[in-house]
């Protein structure tokens, strides 16, 4: 719109007044007329509305003089050649198909304009042309950015088309002929989405990639571009999170990684290294030799329920994604959940809209699925496109997880196609846990783009040690072995495809109440003694209440084999502050010796995540934790352990290796910063902010990404000054 202001409007009512000629009863309609004309390019036809306009200065407010006034601005500029049609918003004319016109010539003029635009892409897999746009729920949530068929959508592509071209023809009216503009038809839209010549003008895409990732090109690493990238036939959403310190210390990164995931009651050391393969996993896609290389199903199971199965596994799609899509149960446990032509219709939906990972949660009982057996170690997928006699083809590059209670069980096919993450929670009331961070996912998602860079850290990392392959292989899975293996060993995990340890019986957990007075009757009558299982029964029979495990008859053996079953349930578990353990799980149930004891289960953090974690994690004397409360505004990671400040990296390290302590690296030194330009417009600690009035910035390493950055980008210059008493940062 042409923006004037108050004496120009007033100058312009005075001159032009008495020259109108027709009179116009709603000067807003009038502008409005303008302004859509001006749009389109039509000044001629503004200028010739402009001529035939006749004001009555009586019949109008204050307001609508107003308005008189910029309709006879908008003339004087037309009138003196001021306004000009800015050229590149036209949008150009082109013909609809007709008597003399061609369909083909038509579909491939338009396909030249669209093509620029990158609104539209063409699908080798579906051969169908397809959108990016919102994915919702029945119900209309959003749920995710995927692929939207335009071909199965005529009517939408007539009306997309005219945000960018001008259909027009020609009509003859009386004996001359005119152009007017004019909507494809819904039948002309639809041979021009299936014609070749539009399609081969339109930008091929095979993936969406929901955030940046590291992807090998010509022997080194980079990422995809924003929007559409021609050299992985890609999108990713302009939205999407960046990878800010792409030199983040490997230290650092750990530390990240390490505060994700340690208020999980994982079941010893090797689930732990479990889930950050799994997090890691679809990060790597692009270190493959193909997008579509296979990856291991990652399963989590819980001894019992609130465990936190659903929300570990949750996060990788909260970090990659933005979000955490759940699908039902495949297993035989829910009502037609297993059945194979239900999976095959959720899992070809997902394939169509570029969806890159498939998590189904809280599944019981049997997982005995054909087709997600043969989907998890496919690298494309085909099926039958529902309501057409059409086969389908996609690249698998989708990422697999299930989740599942106590009972859940797997074919041996599955299960040597897996990896698991055990979560084993021994106190009786879950709901009783005090977390330092209870809202993990909220601080995950915030810090989207800061986990992402912890992950690129392993990854550089690795890539610059040679990229060494993983010590251990994994049959079904060779090239993610030796790639994920690679990155943790090179970072300092153990390899995620060293054999799993023995773990706990896992089966439906429905009986707690009951189970729990059996605790407390066989702590009472046989205390921290080794006992089997005819003397829990003898107890049960002889010294408990007639109500407790009424439903059994113990002269019954295959009542007395279901009792032994549930009573391997809850190996393990804390009831009453009782706690049961099994002397060998692994010899026959007959011969198995149980006790009921109150010793305290071990809570070392050490055995679970290594020695590392109580290097990096320790916060005791440490008032800077990295504690989301203390950093919510800048991020901050805040500091593990009680290290000292590496004020200068060089120095330390020299002091070690000449046999020292490291300390005298650091002592009397003070590394200081000269402020060139203007650092408020970053999300900055408070201790950083403190120090802008004063021109200069104290440099302290629990910052070292942020310096780095400032001084990488011209904002801070070093300055590097020696003081006798520096203090320590």
């Amino acid at each position: 719109m042409v923006i004037l202001n108050d004496k120009m409007v007033e100058n312009w009512i005075k001159k032009e007044w008495e020259k109108s000629k027709e009179e116009v009863k709603d000067p807003k309609k009038a502008l409005d007329r303008l302004q859509e004309l001006y749009d389109k390019g039509d000044l001629e036809g503004a200028k010739a509305y402009l001529n035939q306009c006749k004001f009555d200065k009586n019949n109008y407010s204050e307001k609508e003089r107003k308005r008189i006034g910029e309709i006879y601005y908008w003339k004087e500029l037309i009138d003196n050649n001021i306004l000009k049609v800015n050229k590149s918003k036209e949008k150009p004319e082109i013909f609809l198909p007709g008597a003399n016109r061609k369909i083909s010539n038509f579909s491939k003029e338009l396909g030249n304009v669209l093509s620029k635009k990158r609104i539209l892409f063409f699908r080798g897999d579906l051969m169908e042309i397809s959108e990016i746009g919102k994915i919702k729920r029945p119900d209309g949530e959003v749920i995710e950015k995927g692929f939207i068929s335009v071909s199965d959508n005529p009517s939408r592509f007539v009306s997309l088309v005219e945000n960018y071209i001008n259909p027009v023809r020609w009509i003859k009216v009386g004996s001359e002929w005119k152009k007017v503009e004019k909507s494809m038809s819904s039948s002309n839209a639809k041979e021009v989405l299936n014609s070749p010549q539009f399609q081969n003008n339109m930008p091929i895409i095979d993936r969406i990639f929901k955030s940046p990732f590291p992807i090998i090109y010509n022997g080194e690493l980079t990422f995809p571009k924003k929007g559409y990238d021609p050299r992985f036939f890609s999108w990713l959403p302009f939205d999407s999170p960046d990878i800010e310190l792409t030199d983040m210390s490997l230290e650092k990164a750990k530390k990240i990684i390490f505060y994700i995931y340690k208020e999980f009651v994982f079941q010893d050391k090797k689930d732990f290294t479990n889930a950050v393969a799994n997090l890691l996993t679809p990060f790597i896609r692009g270190l493959f030799s193909s997008f579509s290389t296979r990856t291991p199903v990652f399963i989590f199971m819980a001894n019992r329920e609130r465990a936190g199965k659903d929300y570990c596994a949750s996060i990788p799609g909260i970090v990659f994604e933005g979000q955490a899509i759940e699908e039902p149960p495949i297993s035989s446990g829910e009502k037609n959940n297993n059945s194979n032509e239900e999976l095959r219709k959720k899992l070809l939906s997902a394939f169509k809209q570029g969806r890159k990972r498939f998590h189904s949660a809280n599944n019981k009982g049997l997982i005995n699925n054909a087709i997600f057996e043969s989907v998890v170690t496919s690298t494309t997928y085909s099926d039958r496109e529902l309501g057409k006699n059409k086969i389908i083809s996609f690249d698998n590059e989708m990422d697999f997880s299930l989740s599942g209670n106590i009972g859940m069980k797997l074919t041996p096919d599955l299960a040597n196609r897996s990896k698991f993450i055990n979560l084993f929670l021994d106190i009786e009331d879950a709901n009783k846990r005090n977390f330092e961070n209870p809202n993990l996912h909220h601080w995950i998602y915030s810090n989207r783009r800061k986990v992402l860079s912890a992950l690129y850290s392993l990854v550089r990392n690795w890539f610059e040690k040679g990229k060494p392959k993983g010590t251990l292989p994994f049959a079904s899975f060779p090239e993610w072995a030796e790639i994920c293996g690679g990155i943790m060993e090179a970072a300092g995990f153990d390899n995620p495809c060293e054999g799993s340890e023995k773990g706990f019986v896992l089966s439906l957990d429905s009986e707690t109440e009951e189970m729990k007075k059996l605790f407390e009757l066989m702590y009472d009558k046989k205390p921290e003694e080794w006992i089997k299982k005819k003397d829990i029964i003898n107890t049960i029979v002889n010294d408990s209440d007639d109500d407790m495990f009424s439903y059994i008859n113990w002269d019954s053996k295959s009542d007395q084999t279901k009792f032994g079953i549930k009573l391997d349930k809850f190996i393990g578990r804390f009831l009453s502050n009782i706690r049961l353990t099994v002397k060998d799980s692994s010899v026959r149930a007959s011969r198995r010796e149980y006790k009921f004891t109150k010793e305290s289960a071990e809570k070392d953090k050490t055995k679970i995540f290594g020695d590392e974690f109580q290097e990096l994690m320790n916060e005791k004397d440490n008032k800077s934790s990295y504690n989301p409360k203390n950093n919510q505004k800048s991020g901050n990671l805040g500091s593990f352990g009680n290290h000292p400040p590496v004020t200068c990296e060089n120095r330390i390290l020299k002091n070690k290796r000449e046999g020292g302590t490291g300390d005298q690296g650091y002592q009397g030194y003070q590394l200081k910063y000269k402020i060139i330009k203007d650092i408020s417009k970053f999300a900055l600690p408070q201790e950083i902010k403190e120090q802008i009035d004063s021109g200069e910035l104290i440099y302290n390493s629990e910052y070292d990404d942020l310096f780095k950055t400032l001084e990488k980008e011209g904002y801070i210059i070093q300055l590097g000054k020696k003081t006798q008493n520096a203090q320590q940062n």
